[in-house]
């Protein structure tokens, strides 16, 4: 009589792990990714989970491992590219093809080195040169939203000099990557 009530037990474990797998089963052809689309329409709905791109495009490093460097650049096709650091993007910049790419971005914004959970419209960057400051690919440029911070930096550091966007023509930028302390 025990076997029996053995065997019948084990006969309902198995008779209710089918039907829990035969629903999962159901799920699975109504969803993907984890998400369920059961009676809904997918007419209009993008499924591409393109994972974005976020390493660097002149090295490949890991951009957002640098939060107090990273920039973010939209171009006109609204795909959005990567650099670890200033020093990255200026020197994407130096090359004929670089500088081909660089002009197709609508939209440049710099981690502020100070606040580095916001970001700052390139051109309205002021940047300590020369201070020491390393970045992930050595001797870097720093990026602040407001001159009185880029200021109060360069009295810390006991060195750099403050400059716009503006002023980063290719000869400075040059000299800015062969730069030692």
């Amino acid at each position: 009589m025990k076997n029996i009530k053995i065997l019948m037990l084990l006969f309902a474990i198995v008779l209710f792990s089918c039907e829990n797998n035969q629903k999962k089963e159901k799920n699975k052809e109504n969803s993907h990714d984890g998400h369920n689309h059961e009676g809904h329409s997918h007419e209009g709905h993008n499924h591409s989970h393109e994972k974005e791109n976020t390493d660097c495009k002149n090295c490949g490093m890991p951009s957002m491992e640098f939060p107090k460097s990273n920039i973010k650049a939209t171009k006109e096709n609204n795909k959005v590219v990567f650099f670890c650091s200033p020093r990255c993007y200026l020197e994407a910049g130096l090359t004929e093809k670089g500088s081909q790419e660089l002009k197709t971005f609508q939209k440049v914004e710099v981690k502020n080195y100070l606040y580095p959970d916001m970001r700052i419209a390139f051109a309205e960057v002021f940047w300590v040169i020369e201070s020491g400051e390393k970045g992930p690919m050595g001797y870097d440029l720093v990026a602040f939203a407001e001159k009185n911070n880029a200021e109060k930096f360069v009295q810390k550091m006991k060195k750099g000099k403050i400059i716009t966007s503006e002023e980063l023509q290719p000869e400075l930028v040059k000299k800015l990557l062969t730069w030692k302390n």
